[in-house]
């Protein structure tokens, strides 16, 4: 008796740990097969109960009674079909212990009811294990279990008793088919309505998702299992689809990122973008706060998330402010910065023990107000310079000018890498870089006359292709030359030769050159008579060289030498 108990409970173990997999599975096919396990395994725990239908005389006891039912509520929401042609159709090993679990229970029918009376708890137990409750939340307590009367005597009925905000919900079972009811209503998939909203498949994928009736007030379905440790709830508010989890203490509501974004436009939104994309947002409903989670945490709380406290009307991360993106404060700063990088990409704060810092996470810089007033990076060793005049690359908006922090005469500029968008204005040109997450720094050398940067071939094709989108008709100061005199100059410098095949960051950079020699055709193209020539009209024809277009493809045809060699 005692060992086929320990089976039992074994059993039961084993059909929890399944119901959880269909709850995450990621896909149908992977549920159903889950599906076919859980029904499998529920039958022979079920199976062991034919000792207690053996004994008439013993009563079943609270462990037993508890795993009888979830057994009897999991057989039931994994069978697909429950007529006979669908039973004709089972595999003839799980349709003998189907048959003979339908007569296991009418054997057991007796004890069942009076069992069911006797321990309340056990009931509650088995119910409970079915329908989840939060992580760390007390278990549900039901009003007494009382059998219906008339043609319905085979159905238990009880209410849960409301706590914590939760609604009161009438739970209904039959003894013998395992149907359970919560609200009136059964196990069943969550609505395509949801599903098919984006913040279900950013945060949830194409998982497929079991629920019962929702027992938050204004939410319409929960999750049958847990989800992360929470609970999982959805609803509708005004026609617009919500989620909510819930653990022991808290109820978090998702909030959408677009939420954040000002109808003014992404140049003002409610909170800094690098904080709204690869973010989750919770909003504490109880707590009255909102917590900014990464993607990869979403359903771990941090105290190095930023929190909302709406109370307040302040963000805080440990003992730092955040600084309001609409407010004085973090317009003077970003007015330094940009437009080397936008301000919608900054994060401006306030540590308890520093001064005011500026967080750059596309470009992982970080800067803070030194005692003189600039913006410093301990990262680069140096300050933004007040003069930023570099003496070449004019017209590089995406650029800063900097100044060695222990030898202020040494001077460098760093510039945003990634397509350029080139404007015409006032016979001068101003470029603005959308950067993919990479700049490139270049130190300043007034004795030589130039930019100077490590000997990598995209840093160097890169200062060459600044010195070219930013030509004029007159001279840099610090080169002496004009930006197309320097770029050639840098593109047939010795270091810039191929030793080895280039990435495509680099060929990108020089096919970008290549683009800047005006194209040339015969006009008409069967007479090698007259010339048409197509100038970009983006640029100014100082920039449009001929010479561009050989110099790179002679420095290309020597990289392709190089792949031929042994």
């Amino acid at each position: 008796m005692g060992l086929l108990r320990d089976i039992a409970n074994s059993g039961c173990i084993q059909v929890r740990h399944l119901r959880q997999e269909i709850c995450n599975a990621r896909d149908v096919d992977t549920a159903q097969k889950r599906s076919a396990d859980t029904l499998l395994a529920a039958l022979l725990c079920r199976k062991t109960f034919i000792v207690e239908a053996a004994n008439a005389h013993e009563t079943l006891q609270a462990d037993a009674l508890a795993c009888f039912l979830e057994c009897a509520f999991t057989l039931k929401d994994n069978l697909p079909k429950n007529d006979a042609a669908y039973i004709s159709m089972m595999p003839i090993p799980i349709r003998k212990l189907f048959i003979s679990d339908v007569k296991l229970i009418h054997r057991l029918e007796s004890k069942l009811r009076s069992s069911i009376q006797t321990l309340p708890r056990a009931v509650a137990q088995a119910v409970n294990s079915v329908w989840a409750e939060a992580e760390g939340a007390s278990s549900r307590d039901f009003t007494t279990w009382t059998f219906l009367s008339g043609g319905f005597d085979s159905w238990v009925v009880a209410n849960s008793i409301a706590v914590n905000g939760l609604r009161e919900q009438r739970v209904e079972f039959d003894i013998f088919e395992g149907t359970l009811f919560i609200d009136g209503q059964s196990l069943g998939r969550l609505p395509d309505e949801y599903t098919k909203q984006e913040f279900f498949r950013q945060i949830f994928g194409n998982r497929v998702f079991l629920t019962y009736p929702s027992s938050i007030p204004g939410m319409s379905y929960m999750l049958a299992s847990q989800y992360e440790q929470h609970q999982i709830h959805f609803g509708f508010r005004d026609g617009v689809p919500i989620l909510r989890a819930r653990n022991a203490d808290k109820v978090l509501e998702y909030i959408p990122p677009g939420i954040f974004q000002d109808s003014v436009g992404a140049d003002a939104p409610d909170l800094p973008f690098p904080l709204i994309k690869g973010y989750v947002h919770w909003l504490d409903l109880y707590g009255r706060s909102l917590e900014i989670r990464p993607e990869a945490t979403r359903w771990r709380s941090k105290p190095s998330n930023w929190t909302i406290d709406l109370r307040s009307h302040s963000a805080y991360r440990r003992q730092s402010l955040l600084i309001d993106p609409r407010s004085p404060i973090f317009n003077r700063v970003a007015m330094m910065i940009e437009p080397f990088e936008h301000r919608k990409s900054m994060i401006i704060f306030q540590p308890q023990n520093w001064n005011i810092s500026l967080h750059l996470p596309e470009l992982e810089l970080l800067f803070a107000v030194n005692r003189e007033g600039l913006l410093e990076s301990r990262q680069l060793r140096a300050v933004i310079d007040n003069d930023q005049d570099a003496g070449t690359l004019y017209g590089m908006g995406s650029s800063l000018v900097l100044r060695d922090s222990a030898v202020p005469s040494d001077r460098s500029i760093i510039v945003a890498m990634g397509p350029a968008n080139v404007d015409r204005f006032a016979g001068h040109t101003r470029i603005h870089i959308n950067h993919t997450g990479y700049y490139a720094r270049f130190f300043i050398n007034k004795v030589l006359g130039r930019l100077e940067c490590p000997p990598e071939p995209r840093l160097i094709y890169f200062k060459a292709y600044c010195h070219a989108v930013t030509a004029f008709v007159l001279p840099d100061p610090l080169t002496g030359r004009t930006g197309t005199d320097e770029a050639i100059h840098c593109l047939q410098a010795g270091n810039a030769q191929p030793w080895a095949p280039v990435d495509i960051v680099a060929y990108r950079i020089l096919a970008s050159i290549d683009e800047l020699t005006p194209k040339r055709t015969y006009y008409p193209e069967t007479l090698k008579v007259l010339q048409k020539v197509v100038w970009r009209e983006d640029l100014l024809p100082a920039v449009q060289h001929d010479s561009f277009q050989p110099t790179v493809c002679m420095m290309l045809n020597r990289f392709a030498s190089t792949l031929h060699q042994p």
